[in-house]
C-alpha cells in the first residue's frame, strides 16, 4: 500500500481477505504509519535515482572543469558544485566516526594548570 497498491492487492500480497485490510485501516495509528512508509518509499526512490545519476553528474562536472573552451564562470560553478559535494561526503564520514560517549569527548593530553585568578 505504501507503494500504491490497493487494499485488495495488499490483502492478496500478505494472504488475508480484503476485509482484514479494511479492518487494519481502522486501527488507530495505521494511516499514520502508512504515511510514514509512503514518505520512506519516496525517499528511497529519490535516493536510488540520485545515486544512479551521480556518476553522470560527476562526469559532467569533470568535462566542464577540463574543457579548454569552457567559460570561466562555468568552470567556477562546476568547481563549486564538486567542492560542496566533497564537503558533504567529508562531513558525513566525520559524523560516522564521531565519538558516541561523553568519555570519548573528554579533552586529551596534559591537564591545564589550575587558575590563579581569584573571583
Amino acid at each position: 500500500m505504501a507503494r500504491g497498491a490497493t487494499g485488495a492487492d495488499a490483502a492478496r500480497a500478505v494472504g488475508v481477505r480484503p476485509e482484514t485490510v479494511s479492518h487494519w485501516r481502522r486501527v488507530p495509528g495505521f494511516d499514520e504509519e502508512l504515511r510514514r512508509l509512503v514518505a520512506l518509499a519516496e525517499t528511497g526512490d529519490t535516493r536510488a535515482r540520485v545515486e544512479a545519476l551521480t556518476p553522470k553528474a560527476l562526469d559532467a562536472l569533470q568535462a566542464a572543469l577540463t574543457e579548454p573552451t569552457a567559460a570561466p564562470a562555468v568552470k567556477i560553478a562546476a568547481a563549486d558544485a564538486l567542492l560542496r559535494f566533497a564537503a558533504a561526503i567529508h562531513l558525513q564520514e566525520a559524523a560516522a566516526t564521531a565519538p558516541d560517549t561523553p568519555a570519548d569527548c573528554a579533552p586529551r593530553g596534559p591537564a591545564a594548570p589550575p587558575s590563579t585568578v581569584e573571583p
